[in-house]
């Protein structure tokens, strides 16, 4: 079975849906998928990884996204859906602090300058401004998120 990843674009008002091989887009206005989905992630999202995906994330200004696979990552133009160049890299040479590989999930959302990556039973604050992690972290899950 493949891993559900997700992230939610504000200024599109989409939110786009990753499994296996394939995405599908969401109109979150009219809560239903967009016409001719699903689609293929290969040769829609240009230059990324073509399947399997660890966990996303969208910048909160909307202009760039992040996939993330075991211990790499690309960066992406969300203008274009195209990788930038010199990517993949590394998570642990590009984000200090951060799990460095195989992270489960990414929750960021519009107006914060923080996101939160979980991995197993643990998750880490980002400082988005400061590209770092936040001081004391990781921390368990369980202790801190409820539920």
């Amino acid at each position: 079975m493949s891993k559900l990843v997700a992230f939610y674009v504000p200024d599109r008002d989409k939110a786009y849906f990753f499994a296996g091989d394939q995405y599908v887009r969401f109109d979150v206005t009219s809560r239903s998928v967009d016409a001719g989905y699903p689609r293929p992630i290969a040769g829609n999202w240009h230059g990324a990884f073509d399947r399997d995906i660890d966990a996303a994330m969208v910048r909160p200004d909307g202009l760039h996204a992040y996939f993330f696979q075991g211990s790499g990552y690309v960066k992406i133009d969300m203008k274009t859906n195209t990788v930038l160049p010199g990517y993949p890299k590394p998570i642990a040479a590009n984000w200090p602090g951060l799990f460095d590989s195989d992270i489960d999930a990414v929750l960021a959302a519009p107006g914060w300058d923080r996101c939160f990556f979980f991995r197993g039973d643990e998750y880490t604050k980002w400082d988005l401004g400061a590209n770092a992690t936040v001081a004391g972290y990781p921390k368990p899950v369980a202790d801190h998120w409820p539920g």
